[in-house]
């Protein structure tokens, strides 16, 4: 998802709960974004990512370990099924060989994150 994001929304930050890695904050910031870690609990990552916006940060993912999340162009509400198209979506221009707008993310990065 932080990929996907990335490719759309250039910069912008991402809001995981406190137990993710270090492998993804490389992950994040190798793609150009920013990423914060908070609090466990889907409630309070995708709180923060509101709070951020407010604030006039650019937020644009909210994530939990758990699978909970929310993005920003879906009002921020915790849905599984709006993510799961966003990643089929955002899956489909990186196995096609035209170039896709925005950034391009090697396919070898989605095949990964969908093993994991």
């Amino acid at each position: 998802m932080s990929a996907i994001t990335l490719r759309d929304h250039p910069g912008s930050t991402i809001v995981t709960d406190s137990v993710t890695s270090n492998g993804l904050t490389k992950f994040i910031t190798d793609l150009g974004g920013k990423h914060l870690r908070f609090k466990r609990g889907y409630k309070n990552v995708i709180g923060k990512g509101i709070e951020l916006n407010k604030q006039g940060v650019d937020c644009h993912l909210m994530m939990e370990t758990s699978g909970h999340g929310a993005v920003k162009d879906n009002w921020f509400l915790d849905d599984g099924a709006f993510l799961a198209v966003q990643v089929r979506c955002g899956i489909a221009p990186a196995r096609a060989p035209a170039r896709c707008s925005g950034a391009r993310v090697p396919r070898k990065m989605f095949i990964t994150l969908l093993i994991r």
